[in-house]
């Protein structure tokens, strides 16, 4: 058992619904129900059963739940009257890696946060694709804790400790100015008219959901690939295209209005899931603990 496993099973008995648990967790629904279903193994008991498109706690489930709540409650009180009473701001190093996409989205909201309670810790990120971070947790390359999409085959569940982080949902997404196009919605004609901007290196989903498209008998035209994510949102900027991305990668610019995320009729929403990995053999110091809290934490939002 495990803190994270309890917080997955207060939404979803929450919600009595495994389906609205995922999306409000931002995990895949296997992910969900495999958390759910080690803590049964855990406690040798059935807390659940599948009714209709929903679920229904068993009276063990309802018993295991009010637990759940309490002991959830408690830990909550110790973080506030605890944590505010440190002394002094901790220092020390914090060492992380992440994938490029989420080196460009999720992990700068993260550390600015982290930074604002721990102005004197050094941080470091190094960013590598998805293979070379989890070589350097496993090769002792100088990274305490990773962030990853696309695990590789070669990943070694012996050595890394590997849980869910959340789900990265792609979008087409174009400038608030861009004459062409005035309605977020279009069909898969429309959007195929459309000069698209991508990323060099996009990711597996990426290149997924574009195939998925063409294999509808549409063919795209990839207009320009560029080197980062930043490079795709100041073209789109420019009216040169319609852009793909993660949606985190524009919660900036759609606050300012100057994108705008497109749906599209006919295609089925595209996430890719990422993963918290460390190594299982390695303490991690309490600065990556406490990181390792933020990105556990950012499943909810």
């Amino acid at each position: 058992m495990t803190l994270h496993q309890l917080k997955i099973f207060q939404v979803v008995s929450r919600h009595r619904n495994i389906t609205k648990a995922s999306k409000e967790l931002r995990i895949s629904q296997p992910s969900v129900f495999k958390q759910v279903k080690l803590l049964e193994e855990s406690y040798k008991t059935k807390l659940y059963k599948k009714i209709g498109r929903g679920i229904e706690l068993t009276e063990q489930g309802q018993l295991f739940e009010r637990e759940v709540e309490e002991i959830l409650r408690r830990i909550d009180s110790l973080e506030k009257n605890f944590r505010v009473r440190s002394a002094a701001p901790a220092a020390g190093r914090l060492m992380i890696g992440a994938s490029h996409g989420l080196s460009a989205s999720l992990i700068p909201s993260l550390l600015a946060n982290f930074k604002k309670t721990h102005p004197l810790v050094q941080v470091t990120l190094r960013t590598k694709d998805s293979l070379g971070i989890e070589r350097l947790l496993t090769e002792s390359g100088g990274i305490e804790l990773g962030v990853v999409t696309n695990l590789s085959r070669m990943a070694d569940s012996a050595r890394l400790h590997i849980e869910p982080c959340r789900a990265e949902e792609i979008v087409f997404f174009i400038s608030t100015k861009h004459v062409p196009v005035k309605r977020k919605k279009l069909t898969l004609a429309e959007l195929a008219r459309l000069p698209l901007i991508v990323k060099q290196r996009s990711q597996s989903k990426t290149l997924d959901l574009l195939k998925q498209i063409e294999q509808q008998g549409f063919e795209l035209n990839v207009f320009m690939e560029c080197e980062s994510a930043e490079a795709v949102k100041l073209a789109v900027m420019k009216n040169l295209g319609v852009g793909v991305l993660y949606r985190d990668h524009l919660k900036a610019e759609i606050r300012r209005g100057d994108l705008k995320v497109l749906s599209i009729s006919d295609l089925k929403p595209t996430a890719i899931e990422s993963f918290i990995i460390y190594n299982r053999n390695r303490p991690i110091s309490p600065n990556a603990q406490e990181f390792l809290e933020l990105l556990r934490k950012s499943q909810h939002h």
